[in-house]
């Protein structure tokens, strides 16, 4: 069964000093190759490549971790790797807020600092723990309704697998609903505009995949 997560705050923060060897000699040399927007906190010029020297190494493609969103991140995860900094520093103390899509789901995730760890910055528990609440949460009458026969399908059987009565959005998922990595998509999408801009996420195999 899904945890729940009736009550639960939306992220989790820590402080930068948690993050040692990713933001390790990026300060200075960041700051002065890349030029600056004032109303960005990152680069107004940052492209996919640069994007590496401004987020944190795990939640990039050479990641290693294995991160399924059917569970809850803050059980089967370790406090110490969830309260590290999502971005490096001198980033990690200026971005207060992104914003996550989705590549084949019309979903935007804000993630911004909470409360759960008393910190100010983004961590990478603020970026799994929300989103694992957005995937987690029942899926809509009215969506079930307006989608296709085969998606049903996929959310039926991976609904079953997780042992749950409740269709949720992770379940459209299908198999593939362990975290990929995150890459910069833009300062905007659409109307919106994050300051510390705006990240597609990819999902990998999970622990179940499903037939085909």
């Amino acid at each position: 069964m899904i945890a729940s997560s009736s009550g639960r705050l939306a992220s989790v923060t820590a402080n930068c000093s948690h993050y040692k060897s990713a933001s390790r000699g990026h300060s200075d040399t960041t700051r002065n190759i890349l030029s600056y927007d004032p109303q960005y906190s990152i680069p107004k010029k940052i492209t996919s490549e640069l994007s590496s020297s401004i987020l944190c190494p795990i939640l990039l493609e050479q990641t290693s971790i294995t991160y399924d969103f059917v569970e809850d991140c803050r059980i089967v995860l370790e406090k110490e790797l969830l309260s590290m900094p999502a971005f490096r520093s001198p980033y990690c103390g200026q971005i207060k807020k992104i914003l996550i899509i989705f590549q084949e789901w019309d979903w935007k995730v804000e993630i911004m600092p909470s409360v759960y760890w008393d910190g100010d910055v983004i961590t990478i528990g603020d970026v799994f723990d929300t989103i694992y609440l957005h995937l987690n949460q029942p899926i809509r009458q009215v969506t079930w309704n307006n989608t296709s026969t085969e998606r049903k399908r996929i959310a039926k059987m991976r609904c079953r697998e997780r042992g749950d009565r409740t269709k949720r959005r992770i379940d459209w998922l299908g198999g593939t609903s362990a975290f990929g990595n995150l890459k910069f998509f833009g300062h905007s999408v659409g109307e919106y505009t994050a300051e510390g801009g705006v990240w597609l996420i990819s999902f990998a195999p999970g622990r179940t995949v499903l037939p085909t």
